[in-house]
């Protein structure tokens, strides 16, 4: 009896694993152009109506699979034909953050130009805005404040952009933020405490 509810368990665990494998049998060959960056079958099978809104083994959309490879245009090619702007991966990451992740900043600006919140979230609490002045990416800042993004946005640790813009380089940046609304008394958080020590008078 025992014997038979190993293997029972054993049979189970096999099948959930294979599950979340792909397999050929799986994919359709608008996922697999995407995987094998085949940009010619790609527009293709889009000008024929291939459906833009499938997803793929893993239950990501087309349009994160087409990241994952580092395609942005294909993101592009997809969004035009009528692919989700706002689609979020099986993580709860949304296609802006992880097109900004993939160093694809363009093509986060042209998500927010399609309607995508300038303050989008990653699935930790970060909005675009901090994890951009995190990585250094002031312009992508600049763009995302122009696009409407809160000037008092945190981040998960309470790292406001206020206290990022400390630094020297990020001095204009700094005075935009106070000049739009941005609290000048915010807190300063552990995290930044730990990073920028230059004293900053106000």
């Amino acid at each position: 009896m025992l014997t038979r509810t190993l293997w029972l368990c054993l049979v189970l665990s096999i099948g959930a694993c294979s599950a979340q494998v792909p397999t050929p049998d799986s994919r359709t060959p608008l996922i697999d152009a995407i995987v094998d960056g085949d940009r010619s079958s790609f527009i293709r099978l889009l000008d024929r109506g291939a459906n833009v809104k499938d997803r793929d083994a893993y239950g990501d959309p087309l349009s994160v699979l087409a990241i994952h490879q580092r395609e942005p245009n294909l993101v592009r090619f997809l969004l035009r034909s009528g692919a989700n702007a706002n689609a979020v991966d099986r993580h709860g990451d949304p296609l802006a953050v992880l097109a900004f992740h993939q160093k694809h900043n363009r093509l986060v600006l042209d998500l927010v130009t399609r309607g995508v919140d300038p303050n989008a979230e990653d699935r930790h609490g970060d909005p675009l805005t901090v994890l951009s002045l995190h990585a250094r990416a002031h312009d992508l800042v600049d763009r995302l404040l122009d696009a409407g993004a809160d000037v008092n946005a945190e981040g998960r640790h309470g790292d406001s952009l206020t206290v990022l813009a400390l630094p020297a380089e990020h001095e204009d940046l700094l005075e935009r933020l106070i000049d739009g609304g941005a609290n000048p008394n915010t807190p300063d958080s552990i995290v930044c405490s730990s990073i920028w020590s230059r004293p900053v008078w106000m």
